[in-house]
């Protein structure tokens, strides 16, 4: 799988969301992790060390690696003066964990080389009309559980319960 992911990122070939999925779901460590949303590491690097501590095989932390290496974040993330928004739909728990973990690093590093801070920042993830069991989204689940334990001021928009919104000044200070 490895050889495979690094072929696709030499090659130029876009990498979709649902490969990504498929890619992510062969990785036992990280698919264990995400069933407990409430004592999933909350940064990119705590990641790698819980993965590398629980891994019984180091191939999973090196396939990972490349895949943190693709740039699915930049196809998914719309960035504007006017917005920044994430969409997760499509992504299963475990590929939405580690996008989101990668966007707080991207978001880090746009603020801290650019002057654009959008009026408002969101997440998308559905409220679990599309999921197996209709009205859970386990997606926005685990994105509720991270942004509390991060203390995001992201939360639950009024209008849209499938989406987390935020002022982008007060993202800006959150993050850097």
């Amino acid at each position: 799988m490895i050889s495979w992911v690094r072929k696709i990122h030499q090659s130029g070939i876009s990498f979709s969301f649902r490969t990504f999925n498929s890619v992510l779901n062969s990785c036992p460590t990280v698919v264990t992790m995400t069933k407990n949303v409430h004592s999933l590491p909350l940064s990119i690097e705590d990641f790698f060390r819980k993965v590398e501590e629980d891994c019984l095989c180091s191939d999973e932390v090196l396939l990972l690696q490349e895949l943190v290496k693709l740039p699915l974040l930049a196809d998914m993330l719309e960035w504007s003066e006017s917005e920044g928004k994430l969409d997760l739909h499509g992504l299963h728990l475990s590929s939405a964990y580690v996008i989101i973990l990668q966007w707080m690093e991207e978001l880090r590093l746009r603020f801290s080389m650019e002057n654009i801070v959008p009026v408002e920042v969101s997440i998308i993830c559905g409220s679990g009309k599309h999921s197996k069991s209709i009205g859970k989204s386990h997606v926005k689940k685990l994105v509720s559980e991270m942004m509390t334990r991060l203390r995001s001021p992201l939360r639950i928009d009024r209008k849209n319960i499938g989406r987390f919104i935020a002022n982008g000044k007060r993202i800006k200070d959150w993050l850097c």
